[in-house]
């Protein structure tokens, strides 16, 4: 064997499991490279001792000139052979029979990335080896048959994460919808003695009224009370007590009462078809479930327009107004601890200067757009104003603008305005199809609707933030 010819130098795979993340560089290769000069002659012995070798990679002056894949190279090596020039035959001639471009790639290309560019060749290069550039600059031949192997095993994995997160999505989604009929139940089971007591309470007072007038006229008649324990002043403080007591009743009663019919109204189970629904309702019960969370220190305020009932699953859309709420009171809350903290530790002087910053306010807005009502400043999966975002809608989902007609729900708070990093996660995430991050799952819940979720901040004066959710009236 001649001094000249370098020995084949194989780099075995990385014995990590291989991910999705996985690149070319993890795959097993062969580092040959050759002069276009040599015969082929002496390449003969370095095939038969490498039987996986996959090819030769030539060089002329020790730049790359192209690549052999080891079956052709052995079957011209042969027919040489047989007519005796094979000491004549060199590398360069061989390459001369075979001149096409080989599928090169960079060794930090994904596994996935790679093996889609090889099944995109044609039929009779399906089997050659791919040249795979490595750091140093060097070339090394990779087995297409072992990226073939790697990509099907990595396409296995793939299948296995979906069909695992499908699996966890269903049970997280029969969780909720079990927790949904269940709190249903609970609410149905407490608004049954419940409306007894109310029905109940309206007789009651009636009856404390006469029995109260009764008294109030014997009273007056001069008739003497009987030996009960009670004097007469007892008996004028009983009198004026009583109808407040039973008020304080009547307004607990109806309290529990809004409470469990906005908890069965929000776990209520969407039917097939859409329903005429009143959206200023469906606030107001979120609204009311949301109290417990603002803890006295989130002022809500809401501003109503006129809203005609809108055909749509209320449930699904009650999930996404919740959500938007929610967010908004964890970010107020936030900023509350925060601020006490820093007050707390600044001392009296800063807090002071604490108490005469804005209390944190969030604002439910409700009102029919026109055609052409648009503000600028919203933004809608990475897109600019309105008119932008809806001519980069696909013409069979775009809505002509001049005859549509938006029913507007925004939700906004006070406070500190989105950082870009904020935003930046906002876009992506509503950019995504990610199941898990409810955002995502808003906005394509929305858009099973026809509608659009579109946010903004600052908001106002250069503070705060706020969504928007646009419905269209049809």
């Amino acid at each position: 064997m001649s001094a000249l010819v370098p020995r084949p130098r194989h780099m075995p795979p990385t014995h990590s499991l291989l991910s999705l993340e996985s690149t070319v560089c993890d795959l097993g290769r062969y580092h040959f490279q050759v002069e276009a000069t040599l015969s082929c002659a002496e390449i003969w012995p370095i095939l038969n001792q490498y039987p996986k070798l996959p090819g030769v990679v030539v060089l002329r002056q020790g730049d790359w000139h192209g690549m052999i894949p080891r079956l052709p190279l052995m079957e011209l090596m042969l027919r040489s052979h047989l007519e005796g020039n094979l000491k004549t035959l060199t590398l360069a001639i061989a390459h001369s029979y075979r001149p096409q471009m080989p599928l090169c790639v960079a060794a930090e290309t994904p596994i996935l990335t790679a093996a889609q560019q090889a099944l995109q060749r044609s039929l009779p290069d399906q089997s050659a080896p791919i040249m795979v550039q490595e750091s140093t600059g060097d070339y090394s031949l990779l087995d297409a048959h072992e990226l073939n192997v790697a990509h099907w095993q990595l396409r296995g994995i793939e299948v296995q994460s979906r069909y695992e997160r499908t699996q966890i999505h269903m049970i997280r989604h029969e969780k909720m919808a079990n927790l949904g009929r269940l709190v249903d139940g609970v609410a149905h089971e407490i608004l049954d003695p419940v409306s007894f007591i109310w029905g109940n309470l309206s007789h009651i007072a009636d009856y404390t009224d006469q029995l109260l007038q009764v008294v109030a006229a014997y009273r007056q008649q001069g008739g003497a009370l009987p030996e009960m324990g009670l004097d007469e002043e007892e008996l004028d403080y009983l009198q004026q007590d009583l109808p407040k007591a039973i008020a304080s009743i009547q307004s607990g009663a109806k309290r529990l009462k809004n409470l469990a019919s906005s908890l069965q109204n929000f776990c209520h189970m969407d039917e097939v078809y859409p329903k005429p629904a009143d959206m200023h309702e469906a606030l107001d019960s979120l609204v009311l479930l949301v109290n417990s969370r603002l803890k006295g220190e989130i002022q809500l305020t809401r501003t109503y327009g006129h809203l005609p009932p809108l055909t749509c699953h209320i449930g699904q859309l009650n999930q996404v107004l919740m959500s938007l709420l929610l967010q908004f009171v964890d970010e107020l809350l936030s900023d509350v601890a925060h601020r006490s903290v820093a007050a707390n530790l600044a001392g009296a002087l800063f807090s002071q200067a604490a108490i005469a910053l804005p209390l944190p306010e969030i604002a439910i807005t409700t009102q029919v757009l026109s055609p052409h009502h648009d503000q600028p400043g919203w933004m809608s999966r990475g897109q600019g104003a309105f008119e932008a975002w809806m001519q980069a809608t696909a013409p069979s989902e775009a809505i002509a603008p001049s005859t549509q007609r938006w029913i507007s729900i925004q939700v906004s708070r006070n406070g500190a305005p989105w950082t870009a990093t904020q935003q930046q996660e906002l876009t992506d995430t509503l950019s995504s199809d990610r199941w898990h991050q409810p955002l995502a799952l808003s906005h394509r819940i929305i858009a099973a609707h026809g509608g659009y979720l579109r946010w903004r901040s600052p908001h106002q004066d250069a503070a705060g933030a706020a969504f928007e959710v646009l419905l269209p009236l049809v």
